[in-house]
Parts: structure tokens; C-alpha cells; sequence
């Protein structure tokens, strides 16, 4: 089991928070999302999610919403734009469950499935791309481009 260090809204990893590397990084960006985090609330219904600020072990995901924990978790060694976007496309993820848009099932054979706006069941597919291509992936672009927009003022200031 992890322990968390509990930072305002934001929890983070002893490793995420002690790194020498992303020591400076780090803090800012939970400062960052602790900032973040109520502009959204505005646009978006994230009741009971919480926010990690941890390393993630892949080369190509930078942040995810698991709906089990209702959890968001964004990687801090990144770019400061990446970061502030990445962290809002979780939290619309984290709305697209809360609205019911989206849903996460084990089917009788135990295969995670997914509905989109009460479509047809569809598993999660192999290739990125395709993955890109499911449509609450690009509701989540959509939006966070949109939400980032509305903030950008409150968040600069």
C-alpha cells in the first residue's frame, strides 16, 4: 500500500515529493492543481475525486482516472502546459462518470467493457490511435481545451 502525503486538495508520493530531480516541479504543481482544481469545479462535476500527483511507469501515459478509486493521477515530469491539460482531461473523465456518460463493467466472461452515452458495450483497444479515437477520449480533449480557456485568466492571475 502507498502512503500519501496529503497537500491541500492534492495528495502526493514520498517518491514524487522527495525527488531531487522534480523536487522544485513537483511542489509547484500541486500548488498548481490545488489552484486548478476549484476553477474546474465550475464546469465540471468531480464530487469524490481525488487528485495524485505521482509518477506513472510508461513512457506514453501522463495521467488517468481510475473510476474504482475515483482517483486522477497526473505525472509531475512534465511540461507545466502538459500538465495543466492532462489534469483537466482526467477531471472530465472523472465528470463523464459522475454524468453517467461513462461506464466501466467486468462482462460474464470478466472483460472490462465500457459504454459510452448507453451505446454498445466495447472493450478498450490495442492501439493507441484507436484508443485516441473512442469518442469519450475526444469529449475529453474537447473539453479540457475548453475549460482551459475559461480558467486561463483566473490561472495566470
Amino acid at each position: 500500500m502507498i502512503d500519501f502525503l496529503d497537500r491541500g486538495r492534492v495528495l502526493t508520493t514520498s517518491q514524487a515529493w522527495w525527488d531531487k530531480k522534480y523536487f522544485k516541479r513537483t511542489r509547484n504543481y500541486i500548488d498548481l492543481a490545488n489552484k486548478i482544481i476549484p476553477l474546474v469545479e465550475k464546469y465540471l462535476n468531480i464530487t469524490g475525486t481525488t487528485v495524485v500527483v505521482s509518477y506513472i511507469k510508461s513512457k506514453y501515459i501522463t495521467g488517468d482516472y481510475t473510476r474504482a478509486t475515483c482517483r486522477v493521477r497526473i505525472d509531475p515530469r512534465q511540461s507545466r502546459g502538459k500538465f495543466i491539460d492532462t489534469l483537466i482531461h482526467e477531471l472530465v473523465h472523472a465528470d463523464q462518470y459522475n454524468n453517467g456518460h461513462l461506464n466501466q463493467f467486468l462482462d460474464k466472461d470478466g472483460m472490462h467493457k465500457f459504454t459510452w452515452k448507453k451505446a454498445k458495450p466495447t472493450t478498450l483497444p490495442y492501439s493507441h490511435q484507436k484508443y485516441l479515437d473512442l469518442p469519450w477520449e475526444i469529449d475529453a480533449r474537447r473539453r479540457a481545451k475548453s475549460i482551459m480557456k475559461l480558467i486561463a485568466a483566473d490561472l495566470n492571475s
